[in-house]
């Protein structure tokens, strides 16, 4: 496998977006894993750590290829990262709760 530096804009375009095209089909994987987790009353935990530990990955290397650390976007992007962690351990850990809580499982 080459170095990145050494590919041409061509092959650098391909090699973006067959990595944007991996990321949104583990997304994909990951939700309707999360969605029929809860029809099928199995356990949503990993693929709800999967997309949280992705979501962390994904922002922090934008930040640094973006080498943005120090605008002001870092800041609201961060406060848009973390309200929408906070948002997916609510659904992943205390909507399963509230099932086990009705009795439903």
């Amino acid at each position: 496998m080459r170095r990145r530096k050494n590919l041409d804009e061509m092959e650098q375009d391909i090699l973006v977006r067959s990595m944007v095209c991996a990321y949104k089909f583990m997304l994909i994987v990951l939700c309707v894993w999360v969605i029929a987790g809860f029809f099928l009353k199995i356990s949503v935990v990993l693929p709800g750590y999967i997309l949280v530990g992705q979501a962390l990955v994904r922002f922090i290397s934008e930040q640094i290829y973006k080498r943005s650390v120090d605008d002001e976007r870092w800041i609201r992007n961060s406060i848009v990262l973390l309200c929408g962690i906070a948002v997916g351990i609510f659904i992943i850990l205390f909507i399963p709760l509230a099932y086990i809580g009705m009795g439903a499982l």
